[in-house]
C-alpha cells in the first residue's frame, strides 16, 4: 500500500507492516499516475482527468488508487497480488474453511450429476473469501462445458479449457462510455455459455442472471455483499437489484462466508448453507442445510431434507439412495487428496476430470 506517503505490505503470515520506504506527495503521485497508465486511466486532478481509478495489471494484480483532494492526506495505492498457485478445494479443506462432507455436496451440486446443475450465490463480507470459494468451485465444471465469466475487474482464475472472459468498462472523461456488468451478462447470453460467473452482483444484472437462470441456463454462480442468507434474498429482491421473488424459485442455494474469531485467531469459513425452497406468499423460503455451530467451532449439517437432491436425482434418473452414494465417493477421494497433501490446481483438476471420464 502506498498511503499519505508511507508504504505498507499486507503480509500473508505477518498483516499489516509498515515499511521504512518513504516518498514525498509528488513522488506518491507520479507512482500512481505510472501504474494508472496501465489501466488507460488518465489519472490527475483536472479537466479529462480522474482522481481516483480501479483496475487489472498486465499480471493480473488488483490495483485501486486515489489522489487528493479524493484522499486529503495524500495519494493512496493499493496493489492486491494474487498466488501463482490458485487455490484449490483441498486448500479449503485443510484450512478447515469448508469440511470433506460440505466439500462433496459442492461436487455434486456443482456437476449436477450430469443432468441439472445448481444455481446458487456466495455471501459475506468485504475480504471474507467469497471470490477464493468461487474458483474453488469453478474447478468443478467439466471441461466439455463453455464456461464465461463477467466481472468489473478480472481476478476469477478458473482452471477450466472453455473460459470465456467478460469485464465492465466505466465511462472516461474523454466520452468513452461505459460497459456495464449488465451490458456484458446480456451479451453472454448469445454466445451459448453452458455455465455462466458473475464476479460481484450488485445491480441490475442480478435480475438479468436469474433470467438466464429461468430460461435453462443451469450452474449459475455469483457474489453478493451480505450478512446473513436472509439478508442476501432480501437484497436480491429489493433495489437496486429488484428481481421479482417468483424468479427466486431458479436460485437454488445461498453459501455464506465470514471472518470469525476462533480462539483468539480470525479465519475465514463457510458459515452457513441454506436452500431456497419455494415461496410463502410472495417471500421465498429458506431451508438450511448447513450451519456454523459456535460451540464446537464446526460446521454442521442440520438434517434438513433437501430440495435439490431430489430434483438432482429426478433430473439425473437415480435414486436418492444412489445419490447419497456418489456423494460419499467424491468425499473419500477428497480426502484422499487431502491426506496425500495433493493440493496443486492442475493435479486436483485432473482428478475431477477423470472422475468424469469415467463415470
Amino acid at each position: 500500500f502506498l498511503c499519505a506517503s508511507r508504504r505498507c505490505v499486507a503480509h500473508r503470515d505477518f498483516g499489516i507492516c509498515r515499511t521504512n520506504v518513504w516518498m514525498n506527495d509528488d513522488e506518491g503521485i507520479q507512482v500512481a499516475k505510472n501504474i494508472a497508465a496501465f489501466t488507460n486511466v488518465p489519472l490527475g486532478n483536472g479537466p479529462g482527468l480522474v482522481p481516483i481509478f480501479d483496475g487489472r495489471l498486465p499480471d493480473g494484480s488488483r490495483v485501486n488508487g486515489t489522489l487528493p483532494p479524493i484522499s486529503p492526506d495524500g495519494p493512496t495505492l493499493t496493489i492486491r497480488k494474487f498466488r501463482e498457485d490458485p487455490i484449490t478445494i483441498i486448500d479449503l479443506m485443510s484450512w478447515g474453511t469448508i469440511n470433506s462432507r460440505l466439500a462433496a455436496m459442492f461436487w455434486v451440486w456443482v456437476e449436477g450429476l450430469n443432468a441439472r446443475p445448481a444455481n446458487f450465490v456466495i455471501a459475506g463480507g468485504t475480504g471474507s473469501g467469497k471470490t477464493t470459494t468461487l474458483n474453488c468451485l469453478g474447478m468443478f465444471i467439466p471441461w466439455d462445458k463453455r464456461l464465461l465469466t463477467v466481472e468489473d475487474t478480472a481476478e476469477l482464475q478458473v482452471y477450466h479449457d472453455h473460459w470465456l472472459r467478460m469485464e465492465t468498462r466505466q465511462e472516461r472523461p474523454d466520452g468513452t462510455s461505459s460497459i456495464t456488468m449488465d451490458d456484458c451478462l446480456k451479451s453472454s447470453l448469445r454466445m451459448r455459455p453452458d455455465r455462466i460467473i458473475v464476479g460481484e452482483v450488485r445491480g441490475p444484472e442480478a435480475a438479468t442472471l436469474l433470467t438466464a437462470m429461468n430460461t435453462g441456463h443451469d450452474g449459475c454462480f455469483g457474489t453478493v455483499h451480505a450478512n446473513t442468507a436472509q439478508e442476501t434474498v432480501s437484497r436480491l429482491i429489493n433495489p437496486p437489484m429488484e428481481v421479482p421473488p417468483i424468479m427466486m424459485n431458479a436460485l437454488h442455494l445461498i453459501i455464506m462466508q465470514s471472518r470469525i474469531n476462533v480462539n483468539g485467531k480470525q479465519i475465514r469459513t463457510i458459515t452457513e448453507v441454506s436452500e431456497l425452497a419455494g415461496l410463502e406468499g410472495s417471500k421465498p423460503r429458506l431451508n438450511t442445510l448447513f450451519k456454523w455451530n459456535g460451540q464446537s467451532n464446526q460446521l454442521e449439517e442440520t438434517g434438513v431434507p433437501s430440495k435439490l437432491r431430489e430434483r438432482i436425482s429426478k433430473a439425473a434418473g437415480v435414486a436418492p439412495r444412489q445419490f447419497d452414494e456418489m456423494a460419499q465417493n467424491r468425499q473419500k477421494i477428497l480426502e484422499s487428496l487431502v491426506q496425500r497433501n495433493i493440493d496443486d490446481i492442475g493435479q486436483v483438476s485432473t482428478v475431477v476430470q477423470n472422475y468424469y471420464a469415467k463415470m
